[in-house]
Order: structure tokens, then C-alpha cells, then sequence
């Protein structure tokens, strides 16, 4: 019988990130091999080099000469620099999915090089196994930093009195799947599934923050299954988002915006140049792109490619909001309505500049009081001319439970853009994507609030002047 093979992806460089970061690193690896590998299961791991730092040596031809299970995927400090947009040294989403395209395993775990798997996680893979199309998380528990991780034993590991913190996924809003909390220490699937999702979110070229919740949305968003397997223990230390606070490498932004997100085709570095280097290490750097195809067989490529048109028509549905045939002009929106917020201003040629540095409202938009409430056969979409002239803009309607916020960027022309307005709401909000970025500043030239009953078995009306005359109608005395 094929042992089922479970690979690790695991990020770091040499550069002193943390003191004897590469020696825990070498601990953690030869650990969780121990703890994992049982009848039926094969532990390895694939290490992703990213932009090392000029003047060390690299760490994966030491890790491939140590490790016979390890393999390596270095990827030059040029290809950071092409396609980095903030101020961190490493960026987890392409690099994770680079390790996703070239993995030959049965599933994938994306941990730290930092994190020990707990016994009882380990026990329950081996006795219960592990299912496709599910996602699999554990809960993080943080431990002191002077332990002697290299003779460590489980229990030493384990014992209660080296906790430090525990980031729980028993107490809400957190327990419950998928577990969000500190989840990017352990996420595990199938690797089918994780080529149709197409790994983390790309399109987060900024920030390091929250792309583990991403893909755990995303992950619920294609039906996925998902079970709490037990704990892992992480090594606190001063780093981390927790410790840091203001101080972390990364910037705050509106996680919910495009959810489920949608990789391109050339994810996991997919359009720079690789280049083997012995039988276990890959070097991506500038150049034609070459990149090798995810290695599924037949079946596995099928189950990818329905992850895929799952999202993809999710996607679409969720975030395209344009108006169905047939609606009609209801009212122009007056826009003395505009509220501005104390830390945006406003000028007199109505131009709208928020605060720096601030992810936040901006202003918002309100619907007359005198206007009639929609009726229950009835739907509605709001028309925005806008002009984004500086950052990063999200909108969406308040209190809208079931549609991500629009992500509008700064264009040099006018940006028309459609919201579908749910019954409960009675304003559309404008704020602030991400953090460090440049302030927004935008003007609102215009909006039209359109509505549309839902379709009966009659023929649907045509747009035009009928249509308008036989729409009021129907706002008054209920559809005919």
C-alpha cells in the first residue's frame, strides 16, 4: 500500500530573524518528522528561501544535504523587489504557492519554521486518516523561547508550564470553523484542492496580515469540510504579529474586499524563469517564464479544476453587482446627503481627502428619509460616477450582510460603479482599503438609486418609457 505523503511548506532566509532561528528551524523539521511520520504516512517538507539577503550563504543547499525528505525553493531578491508593494522582507502568498505548484504530495500543510506538531494532532492522523476537500486546522498554543529545542522531548514541549499564550479556537468568536485565530500555522488540505484554489491570495502584494483568514473564508466558500485536529506549539517570540504590534512589518487593510479572491493563471510565480539545481532545488528569478505545471494526474486535476469553476462562479455572483434588465430609474440621490467623517475634510469643489495612515470610513452616502421603504418582490442598486483621485477605495452599502466590499482604485477618468442595495440598508459607506498607503480622496458626481421587482411568470418589461410608467405603477399598487 502507497504511503500517504504530507509535505510542509515552510518560509524563512538567513538573516537573524530571531536568535538561532536556523537551528530551531533544523529542531522543528527533525521534530515533526518524528511525531508524524507513522505507518501509512510520510513526512516532508518543501522550505521556500525567499529574497535572501546578499552576503549570507543560502539555507537550502545545507537543507537538502541534511535532510533527504527536504526540498528547496529559492527565489531571487529581484523577483521580491518586481512585485512587492510594502515594506516586508518576505511575502508569504507567492511564496507559498510556489512551494503548492511544484509539491508532488498527497496534502499539504502550510506551518512555520517555528511550530511543533502536538501528539495528540499526530495520533488523530494516524488513526482516523485524512479526507479530500477539507480543511484541516489546529489550535496555537505559544511556549517560552529559552526551551532546548534541539534534545527536546514531546513532553518537554507539551508541559503546561512552558505556555506562554494560548491563541484559542474554543472561545467565540473563534470557535467555530474555520478556526481563524492564528491560523496561519497550520493549514492543511489535499493538494488537489489547494492547486484549484491556486494557494494564498496574490493580490495582496502589500501586507502579510490576515492572508490565512483569506484563505480560510475561501477554503468555506468552496465547500470545504473543516476539522480542528488538535494543537501545535509555537515558539513566542518578539517578532510575531502578537509581540510586535505597531512595530510588525506589515499594514492593516479591509479583509473582507473580493472574497472568494480569484488567482490568475500564472499563479505561484508562474511567469518568472525556474532553474533546477540537483534534484531538489528550484531557483526563480527574472527571465522567460518557464515555470513547471502542478503535477496532478487525471483525477486530481478534475477535482482542482471544479474547486476552480466553484469559486469562479461564486465569485461572479457575489461581486458582480450590476442591475438586471428591466430596472428603472427610481431618483437621482441629492448629494448634500454626504456625510463626511471628522478625519476626512472636504473642499468647495467637493473633493473628499481622508486621513493618512488610517483604515477607516471616509464618508458615506444616505438615502432621503421620504423615500418609500423597498417592497418585499422588489430590488434595488445604487448608480456611483465617481472620481478616485489619490488611493485606494472601498464601498459598499451599510449593513449588507452577503456581498464583499468594492475595491475601487485611483483612475485619471470618471469610475462608474453599481451596489446592489439590500432592503435594510439606507447608506452606501466610502472607505479606506489599507493603511500605509496614500490618502484617499475621491468626489462623488453623481447617484441614482434604480430598482426592479422580481421577475413573474409574464413577460418582463423592456427599459424605456413603458417601462418606467409601468415601473412607478408597480411601486405604488404592487406588481400586476
Amino acid at each position: 500500500m502507497a504511503m500517504t505523503v504530507i509535505e510542509a511548506i515552510i518560509l524563512g532566509r538567513n538573516d537573524n530573524y530571531e536568535p538561532q532561528w536556523t537551528e530551531k528551524l533544523l529542531a522543528a523539521i527533525a521534530y515533526n518528522r518524528a511525531v508524524l511520520t507513522r505507518d501509512g504516512y510520510e513526512f516532508r517538507v518543501a522550505f521556500v528561501e525567499w529574497n535572501p539577503p546578499a552576503g549570507n550563504p543560502l539555507l537550502a543547499p545545507m537543507l537538502v544535504e541534511r535532510f533527504p525528505y527536504v526540498r528547496c525553493v529559492v527565489v531571487a531578491p529581484e523577483v521580491h523587489k518586481a512585485i512587492c508593494q510594502g515594506p516586508m522582507p518576505i511575502m508569504l502568498n507567492p511564496a507559498i504557492n510556489a512551494a503548492v505548484r511544484t509539491s508532488e504530495a498527497d496534502y499539504l500543510v502550510v506551518t512555520g519554521g517555528d511550530c511543533f506538531f502536538g501528539r495528540a494532532l499526530a495520533d488523530r492522523i494516524a488513526r482516523g486518516g485524512l479526507l479530500g476537500n477539507r480543511l484541516y486546522r489546529a489550535e496555537r498554543v505559544n511556549i517560552r523561547a529559552d526551551i532546548d529545542f534541539v534534545s527536546a522531548t514531546p513532553a518537554e514541549i507539551e508541559d503546561p508550564a512552558n505556555i506562554v499564550s494560548v491563541d484559542t479556537c474554543s472561545e467565540p468568536p473563534y470557535d467555530r470553523p474555520p478556526y481563524t485565530n492564528a491560523s496561519g500555522d497550520f493549514l492543511m488540505m489535499d493538494r488537489a484542492t489547494m492547486t484549484g484554489l491556486r494557494g494564498f491570495d496574490e493580490a495582496i502584494d502589500f501586507s502579510k496580515l490576515h492572508l490565512d483568514s483569506r484563505l480560510c473564508w475561501t477554503c468555506m466558500d468552496a465547500g470545504m469540510d473543516c476539522e480542528l485536529l488538535g494543537r501545535i506549539f509555537h515558539i513566542s517570540h518578539t517578532q510575531s504579529y502578537v509581540n510586535a504590534g505597531g512595530a510588525y512589518d506589515s499594514q492593516s487593510y479591509v479583509t473582507e474586499v473580493g472574497l472568494p479572491y480569484l488567482n490568475p493563471e500564472v499563479w505561484g510565480l508562474g511567469g518568472f524563469a525556474w532553474r533546477r539545481d540537483g534534484d531538489r532545488i528550484w531557483h526563480v528569478g527574472m527571465g522567460a517564464a518557464n515555470a513547471p505545471a502542478p503535477a496532478l494526474d487525471r483525477e486530481a486535476s478534475a477535482r482542482a479544476e471544479k474547486v476552480r469553476a466553484g469559486l469562479t462562479a461564486l465569485h461572479a455572483k457575489r461581486n458582480d453587482q450590476d442591475p438586471v434588465d428591466g430596472a428603472c430609474e427610481i431618483v437621482k440621490l441629492p448629494l448634500d446627503w454626504i456625510w463626511v467623517a471628522p478625519i476626512a475634510s472636504r473642499d468647495e469643489s467637493g473633493v473628499i481627502e481622508g486621513a493618512k495612515g488610517v483604515v477607516d470610513n471616509v464618508a458615506a452616502l444616505s438615502l432621503p428619509d421620504k423615500l418609500l421603504p423597498p417592497k418585499k418582490s422588489e430590488r434595488r442598486w445604487i448608480f456611483l460616477s465617481l472620481d478616485v483621485l489619490q488611493g485606494d477605495l472601498v464601498v459598499e452599502a451599510i449593513d449588507q450582510t452577503y456581498r464583499p466590499p468594492t475595491l475601487v482604485r485611483a483612475s485619471k477618468e470618471p469610475v462608474g460603479i453599481w451596489l446592489e442595495m439590500p432592503p435594510e440598508s439606507k447608506a452606501v459607506r466610502f472607505g479606506r482599503f489599507r493603511g500605509n498607503g496614500p490618502a484617499v480622496r475621491l468626489k462623488i458626481r453623481e447617484a441614482r438609486l434604480f430598482g426592479r421587482f422580481r421577475p413573474s411568470p409574464r413577460k418582463e418589461i423592456s427599459r424605456g418609457l413603458y417601462g418606467r410608467v409601468k415601473y412607478r405603477l408597480q411601486r405604488f399598487f404592487g406588481p400586476s
